[in-house]
């Protein structure tokens, strides 16, 4: 959501609550790439998984500043991924 702020790109935020979850979950909502939440949908059509990979993604297409959140440089890249990979 920070990274969707920070880029000023819009997007809706689907909040699902324990019920409504069991009712999707191995339904025809749920992505096939991950097995929980959340997912990302891209112009409504297919479904991405796993919170630290669409991270990735929106900090691709995101720029703050004049810059992008995620770093092309892939020494650069390696760091943020590193301090990614240790708060979740």
């Amino acid at each position: 959501r920070l990274a969707f702020t920070l880029g000023g790109i819009a997007f809706k935020d689907n909040m699902v609550d324990g019920e409504a979850w069991g009712k999707m979950k191995g339904g025809p909502e749920h992505p096939l790439t991950s097995g929980g939440l959340p997912w990302l949908s891209v112009d409504g059509g297919k479904k991405y998984g796993q919170s630290a990979a669409v991270a990735r993604y929106v900090g691709k297409i995101a720029k703050y500043e004049g810059k992008a959140l995620y770093p092309e440089d892939p020494l650069a890249a390696l760091e943020v991924d590193g301090v990614m990979d240790a708060v979740k």
